[in-house]
C-alpha cells in the first residue's frame, strides 16, 4: 500500500495477533481475551501517535465483519477516546477495511492548547482532593507540573493533623479504641483487618496513596483503623513485625520522585514507616508519614508508549516528564518551517535556502490568508484548518513531507488525495484553486 502524496513512506505497524471488531462480535468474546485485544490495540495506537504517525495493520478475526456495518466496537472506541481526550477520534484516526484487514491511519499527535504534549492512557500520578485519592489524568498533567514548579511552603495548622501526628509519635493503641481524629485531606484510614494476603494488598494499594499525599500537602496513612467508626481493628495478625515493616519500606523505595526544579539535588523524598502493636493482641497498626514533594512522585511509570528503532517501548517517568514539560506547543507556521536546515541537509536541491523558504511562506500565505502567522492551528477557520491538518500530517509523518511536496508540486502531490479531503470537507478550497496555488508558488523555485 503506497500513497503518492508522500515522498517518504509512512511508518507501518502490524498488530501481532488478529483482532475481533464490531460491537456484537466483541460482546460474545471471552472477557480476558477481549481485554487483551483492547490493550494491545490501545498500546500500538498510542505508540504511533507519539512517533510521528503511521498506519496500523490489523488482521480481522471475524469473517463476516464489515467496518461500514459493524464499526470497531464500543470498548475499542472507549479506549481510544480515553487515549486522545479531549480530542475526538476522527481528529487523529481513520479506519479503512481491505478484505480481512483493517487499516488504521493515525495522524501524529499535535499538542495544541488544551491537550497533553504526548498521548498517554494514565499518568501514574495521584493527588488528594479532601478525603478522596484520585488519579491525575494525562491531559491535566501539564497544569499539575505548572503548579508544582511554584515553590510550596506547607505549614499545616489544622487540629486534625496535629492529633494524627501525636498519635503517630506515641504509637500506643488498644483494640476497639476510638481515635480522636478522623479522615481529611491529610489523613487516610484503611482497615485490612481480615486481609489474608496483606503483603499483596499493600503492594497493590500503597503506591497510589503515597503518590497522592506526596503530590498534595503530605499526610498520614494508618492501616488497621476502621474508616467508618475510627476504631482500632489492627491488621497483619501473627505476622513478623520487622518483616512487615521492611516489606512496606521496600514498597516506598520503589516509588519514583522526579524533579523538574532547581532543588533536585537538595531534596530527598522519603516516607517514614512505623509498625506498632495493638496492645494485648498479635495484630499491628501500620503508620506511614508522607512528606510533600517539591515536584512529583509516581505510583508507577505512565502508560504511554513510543516507537524507538522499530520497537514499541513504554516511556519511563523521567522521559515522560521531559516530554510533557519541555515540549512547547508551536504555531502552525512554526510547525511548517520547523528545522528547514535539517531538510536541506537531507536532500540535494537546486535552489538556495532563501528561495525554498520563500516558497513555503508564499504557499502558506496563499492557502491560509490570516492576519498573523503566529495563530495556532486550533484557532484557524474550519475551511483553512482542514487543509492544514492534511499538511501537518505530511510534515510529522514523513519528516518535513509538506516542504518536499511543495518543492516537487505535481510530481509528489496526488490531487485525488486532496480531492478526497475536499469531498469530506466541502467548505475547503476547491481542487482548481488548490492546483492554481501550487502551480503559482512553484514558479518561484524555477531558474
Amino acid at each position: 500500500m503506497t500513497n503518492a502524496i508522500f515522498l517518504i513512506p509512512q511508518a507501518y505497524k502490524i498488530l501481532p495477533k488478529s483482532t475481533t471488531f464490531g460491537e456484537e462480535a466483541r460482546n460474545k468474546m471471552d472477557k480476558q481475551k477481549r481485554e487483551a485485544e483492547k490493550r494491545a490495540f490501545q498500546i500500538y495506537i498510542c505508540a504511533i501517535l507519539n512517533s510521528k504517525g503511521g498506519v496500523l495493520i490489523c488482521n480481522i478475526t471475524n469473517t463476516n465483519y464489515s467496518y461500514n456495518e459493524h464499526g470497531i466496537g464500543q470498548d475499542l472506541e472507549q479506549c481510544l477516546n480515553t487515549l486522545i481526550y479531549p480530542a475526538r477520534i476522527e481528529d487523529f484516526i481513520q479506519f479503512k477495511q481491505q478484505q480481512h484487514i483493517l487499516l488504521t491511519e493515525i495522524w501524529p499527535w499535535n499538542p495544541v492548547e488544551g491537550r497533553a504534549h504526548i498521548c498517554s492512557v494514565t499518568s501514574g500520578l495521584f493527588e488528594r482532593s479532601r478525603t478522596f485519592t484520585r488519579a491525575i489524568l494525562p491531559h491535566a498533567a501539564k497544569d499539575f507540573f505548572d503548579r508544582q514548579t511554584i515553590m510550596k511552603t506547607v505549614e499545616v495548622m489544622e487540629n486534625n493533623y496535629k492529633k494524627a501526628n501525636l498519635f503517630y509519635i506515641e504509637a500506643r493503641v488498644s483494640l476497639d479504641q476510638t481515635l480522636e481524629f478522623g479522615e481529611d485531606m491529610y489523613v487516610e484510614f484503611k482497615s485490612f483487618c481480615s486481609e489474608k494476603k496483606l503483603k499483596e494488598r499493600l503492594k497493590e494499594t500503597l503506591p497510589r496513596y503515597l503518590s497522592a499525599f506526596a503530590n498534595s500537602s503530605g499526610g498520614f496513612l494508618f492501616i488497621g483503623i476502621d474508616d467508618k467508626t475510627r476504631k482500632v481493628v489492627g491488621c497483619g495478625k501473627d505476622m513478623d513485625r520487622n518483616e512487615l515493616q521492611n516489606n512496606i519500606k521496600a514498597i516506598c523505595a520503589k516509588l519514583k520522585d522526579i524533579h523538574i526544579c532547581q532543588y533536585r539535588r537538595d531534596f530527598m523524598w522519603s516516607p517514614e514507616v512505623k509498625v506498632f502493636p495493638v496492645e494485648e493482641t498479635t495484630a499491628f497498626i501500620i503508620g506511614i508519614k508522607i512528606p510533600p514533594v517539591c515536584c512529583a512522585v509516581f505510583a508507577e511509570d505512565p502508560e504511554s508508549w513510543e516507537i524507538k528503532e522499530g520497537t514499541i517501548s513504554r516511556l519511563s517517568c523521567s522521559d515522560w516528564v521531559k516530554k510533557m514539560t519541555n515540549h512547547e506547543s508551536k504555531s502552525l507556521w512554526e510547525l511548517i518551517t520547523h528545522n528547514v536546515n535539517k531538510l536541506l541537509s537531507m536532500f540535494v536541491l537546486q535552489s538556495s535556502n532563501i528561495i525554498i523558504t520563500n516558497i513555503i511562506k508564499k504557499l502558506y500565505t496563499n492557502l491560509c490568508p490570516i492576519p498573523t502567522q503566529r495563530r495556532k492551528a486550533s484557532s484557524l477557520p474550519q475551511h483553512q484548518y482542514c487543509f492544514v491538518t492534511c499538511g501537518i500530517k505530511m510534515l510529522y509523518t514523513n519528516t518535513f513531507g509538506i516542504i518536499i511536496a511543495i518543492w516537487d508540486t505535481f510530481k509528489t502531490i496526488n490531487m485525488s488525495k486532496v480531492q478526497a479531503h475536499i469531498t469530506k470537507h466541502p467548505i475547503m478550497h476547491d481542487k482548481s484553486y488548490m492546483a492554481h496555488q501550487f502551480a503559482k508558488v512553484a514558479k518561484m523555485g524555477q531558474p
